[in-house]
């Protein structure tokens, strides 16, 4: 389930997102949820955009809705996990002291558990050498837990002269690891 709503909404009215998608995740059968900024399309120029800004993620649900079982993702402003998944984040979360000191953690019914960046939603513009310091610190531990979710199923990004889209998705899916 995508709601797509102009970035400045998502910033301008963080509280009403987080008790939403609270809410939706404790109702729903998932595994994992989450919320922040996302391009929509596979053009040449979202490619440009989402290799420029971290924060910003690609909008493809086929691609992760195919083979996601118990993981995740990727690492978002907003993230809530299933039971299953929640389990495992939660140890990580409290054996590491980063994860304390940047994601404010909330324990949700039905054994979920939502973490947040204290950062909010935010761009990482590589340009601007904009680290995402709390994001690479989660996909790390989730990384090491064997969570993350890298889809091989489907390619959403375009290849080109240098690279396979193959090539570039992988990189893309692993962008706050290969920085930690």
């Amino acid at each position: 389930m995508f709601f797509w709503v102009p970035s400045s909404w998502v910033r301008s009215s963080q509280e009403l997102v987080i008790s939403t998608v609270s809410a939706l995740a404790v109702h729903l059968p998932i595994s994992f949820a989450s919320a922040d900024l996302t391009i929509v399309g596979k053009s040449e120029r979202a490619q440009q955009l989402v290799n420029r800004y971290m924060g910003i993620d690609v909008a493809d649900v086929s691609s992760t809705a195919i083979d996601l079982g118990d993981r995740v993702a990727g690492v978002f402003w907003l993230n809530v996990y299933g039971p299953n998944v929640a389990k495992l984040v939660r140890e990580r979360y409290l054996a590491s002291d980063s994860l304390q000191a940047a994601w404010r953690a909330t324990e949700l019914p039905r054994g979920r558990l939502m973490l947040l960046a204290d950062s909010g939603p935010q761009r990482g513009d590589k340009n601007r050498k904009e680290a995402l310091v709390d994001r690479e610190a989660l996909a790390v531990q989730l990384a090491e837990g064997d969570l993350l979710h890298i889809p091989t199923r489907s390619v959403y990004f375009d290849r080109t002269p240098e690279d396979s889209g193959e090539e570039l998705q992988m990189r893309w899916h692993r962008r706050y690891l290969d920085l930690a």
